[in-house]
C-alpha cells in the first residue's frame, strides 16, 4: 500500500497483521511467537514493536504480551480485509493456495484502497454473473491454446459472442433522427 504519514509501512503492516492473527489463534501475541511466525530474529521484533508502540499501534512492555490499540486493531482489520479481498478475487480464477499466498504477499502492500475496492467489485460481479466468469475463463483457455505469432505480434482472438452482445457498431448506421441517408 502506498505509504502516507498516517499509515504504517509494509513491514509494520506485516507485523500488525501477524500480531492480530496470533491473538485470534492463540489468545495472545508474544514477541517470541511473532519472531517465529515471521521468521525473523527476536531483536528485529523488539525493534519493530517498540516503534509500533511509539506510533500508537500497540501497547508494548518488555516481557509482556503484545496488545493492539484501537488504532492498531483498525489497521490490522483493514489489512485482513484487503488480504481476504485479494484471496477471493484470485480464487475465482482457480489460482492454487500457494500461488495466491505468494502473490498476495508480494502485491498487497502496494495496492491503493481504490484498487482493492475495484477488485472487490469485480469479484462480486463475477460471483453474481457466473456465465461471465465462464466466458472469461474460456477466453483465457482459448488464448493459451493459440500459438504465438511468428513475428511476435499480439494475439488476436475472435470473440463473436462479445461482438454480438455489443450490438451493431455506432458507425454502421446513422443516429436516430438523422436526415442523412448516405
Amino acid at each position: 500500500m502506498p505509504s502516507s504519514s498516517s499509515s504504517p509501512g509494509q513491514s509494520a503492516e506485516d507485523y500488525l497483521e501477524r500480531i492480530q492473527d496470533l491473538i485470534q489463534t492463540k489468545g495472545c501475541a508474544r514477541a517470541v511467537d511473532l519472531a517465529s511466525s515471521l521468521r525473523v530474529r527476536r531483536a528485529s521484533v523488539t525493534g519493530m514493536v517498540q516503534k509500533l508502540g511509539a506510533l500508537g499501534y500497540l501497547n508494548y512492555e518488555k516481557y509482556r504480551v503484545l496488545v493492539l490499540t484501537k488504532k492498531g486493531r483498525a489497521v490490522a482489520a483493514r489489512i485482513k480485509k484487503r488480504h481476504q479481498t485479494l484471496s477471493r478475487f484470485f480464487s475465482l480464477f482457480g489460482l492454487d493456495q500457494a500461488a495466491q499466498r505468494n502473490d498476495i504477499e508480494g502485491i498487497e502492500h502496494h495496492l491503493s484502497a481504490q484498487t482493492v475496492d475495484i477488485l472487490a467489485s469485480l469479484a462480486a460481479y463475477f460471483e453474481r454473473h457466473p456465465s461471465h466468469l465462464r466466458a472469461f475463463l474460456n477466453f483465457r483457455a482459448a488464448r493459451k491454446a493459440l500459438k504465438p505469432h511468428p513475428r511476435g505480434k499480439p494475439l488476436s482472438i475472435p470473440f463473436p459472442a462479445a461482438a454480438a452482445a455489443a450490438g451493431p457498431s455506432p458507425r454502421s448506421s446513422p443516429p436516430p433522427g438523422s436526415l442523412s441517408q448516405d
